[in-house]
């Protein structure tokens, strides 16, 4: 299920990431603005490590993954909603506060769910397997862009991995020892 998570987290920050100026544009913003909206994306990111973390600290890892995947579903497909110019970078900011810190909590959580003996080994796969999901993502949105899929479909695309991800930390039976 960890590993599901990496792939997932990596999915949905290299394909937003890469693709979300494009994105902006197809959806009527200019090319200036969809630069500064990734980069309100990632200070978003930003935030939500330093957040999440704290959090954690205090609920456990797993219950904040689990809330931070469902939003991150949620606030992707917001993106898509016509709203005001104001509103509109608040949801990016939410948006990116999920999807950046996604991955730092999920190698503390992972930390504690393997003993000490393979944890470097067990982070390491869990994390290169993760690493698919940077690779695939990008190349299958713009295979989808060319397809001719609407933005509203391509955002899409990154909600059926947040869900999939919440799934899996749901699934997780043995509670992380950072719980």
């Amino acid at each position: 299920m960890i590993w599901v998570m990496f792939f997932c987290n990596l999915y949905i920050a290299f394909g937003v990431l890469t693709w979300l100026p494009k994105l902006m544009t197809m959806m009527g913003h200019t090319l200036t603005s969809s630069l500064l909206f990734s980069a309100i994306v990632s200070i978003g990111g930003i935030i939500g490590s330093l957040v999440g973390g704290v959090i954690a600290g205090k609920i456990g890892f797993k219950k904040v993954l689990l809330v931070y995947y469902i939003a991150c579903a949620i606030m992707i497909n917001l993106i898509t909603v016509k709203m005001s110019f104001g509103l509109f970078i608040t949801v990016l900011a939410i948006t990116g506060l999920f999807i950046g810190s996604q991955q730092n909590m999920l190698y503390a959580y992972a930390s504690g769910n393997y003993p000490g003996s393979i944890l470097g080994t067990a982070l390491g796969w869990g994390s290169s397997f993760g690493r698919l999901g940077s690779v695939i993502a990008p190349m299958l949105i713009g295979m989808l862009m060319t397809a001719g899929l609407s933005v509203s479909a391509l955002f899409t695309t990154f909600t059926v991995p947040a869900v999939a991800a919440a799934i899996a930390v749901f699934l997780m039976k043995k509670p992380s020892v950072n719980e």
